[in-house]
């Protein structure tokens, strides 16, 4: 394994079969399967998941070092100086791509401020995160937040009378490059017809609030978590709908949104190489790039060519990486989403 010949690596996500996945990751976005999960899976599995940069104890997604393949868990284990900002010695986001068919639950998240409301032990992890709209069919909305009015009382209330919880809340039609920020006791669901980019604490804690009363993979149905949801749901004041960018723009990099966990900036890159140095905190926090359009070519250290993505795509900056810059043949240009810890 060795990683100072490559100081991007190029990522290989850890797919999930979902009930309410589609076919657009595998198919549509042409998803890598990597050599762990061949003969798993095939173009007609529902693949609502995959994981594009993981290290969770629930699993892992991989990173291709030469020829070779290995776990990204593997990889931060054996060389944790490779990054920078681990939690408790793993990568400190998590970093998903998502295919909705159908409707996911309606759901909650915990934060840091909910965890003295829980039993110690790691079991309940915090979770903030955002997404970032890749494609959505006609209708295709989220689930974001309580309708004006809704009490902790009336949704109790709804709760015992087995009515649809969807419509307590706030719904939206998305469109491809929207960004929706998803805080702790936000109460959410992607709608069916949207595949989107969602980058977050590196948590797998998730309280299941109402699931349409459908079974799962296994023919039950799935359970709900009402009692740890109505711990941390906020009935107060809701978020925005949608996230608006900031303006802090440094040529062609413009920040999309910046939490106290993570950052996300948007890059558009041309045939002339765009000097992303200034731009990357290698040093300073784990970074990753997502090819948002496009074919791009990534320049490393001054070496050319060391890495060619295609759209949908993932990498992986190590501490090796001094110095990148971005090109692309496209006559229409592409566009990069950078991803750091904070």
């Amino acid at each position: 394994m060795d990683i100072a010949l490559t100081p991007v690596l190029r990522c290989l996500p850890l797919h999930s079969i979902k009930v309410w996945g589609g076919l657009n990751l595998l198919n549509a976005l042409g998803k890598t399967i990597a050599l762990q999960q061949q003969g798993e899976l095939s173009l007609t599995d529902p693949v609502g998941e995959s994981w594009e940069i993981a290290d969770l104890r629930q699993g892992s997604s991989f990173v291709k070092i030469l020829d070779e393949e290995f776990s990204l868990s593997q990889v931060v284990c054996r060389e944790p100086e490779l990054f920078h900002g681990l939690i408790d010695g793993r990568y400190p986001l998590l970093i998903k791509t998502l295919d909705a068919a159908k409707d996911l639950s309606i759901q909650v998240h915990p934060g840091e401020e909910h965890l003295h409301l829980f039993e110690q032990g790691g079991a309940v992890q915090p979770k903030d995160e955002c997404w970032f709209v890749l494609s959505a069919e006609p209708g295709g909305a989220i689930l974001h937040g309580f309708k004006p009015g809704v009490t902790r009382e009336s949704f109790e209330l709804a709760i015992r009378e087995g009515e649809d919880l969807s419509v307590l809340m706030r719904r939206h039609e998305v469109s491809a490059g929207e960004l929706i920020h998803v805080p702790p006791g936000t109460v959410h669901a992607i709608c069916a017809g949207v595949t989107l980019l969602e980058v977050q604490q590196p948590s797998d804690t998730t309280f299941r609030v109402w699931d349409y009363e459908r079974p799962g993979l296994d023919g039950n149905l799935r359970p709900l978590h009402l009692e740890d949801a109505l711990k941390v749901l906020n009935f107060d004041e809701q978020p925005p709908l949608l996230h608006s960018p900031a303006q802090e723009q440094e040529g062609p990099v413009t920040v999309l949104i910046e939490t106290k966990n993570y950052r996300l900036s948007k890059v558009d890159v041309s045939s002339q190489p765009v000097d992303l140095s200034a731009s990357l905190r290698c040093d300073l926090c784990a970074t990753s790039l997502f090819v948002l359009s496009g074919q791009v070519s990534l320049h490393v250290n001054g070496q050319g060519d060391m890495l060619s993505l295609s759209e949908g795509e993932f990498s992986l900056c190590t501490t090796h990486c001094t110095s990148l810059s971005a090109s692309t043949s496209s006559a229409e240009g592409a566009a990069l989403i950078l991803i750091e810890s904070l």
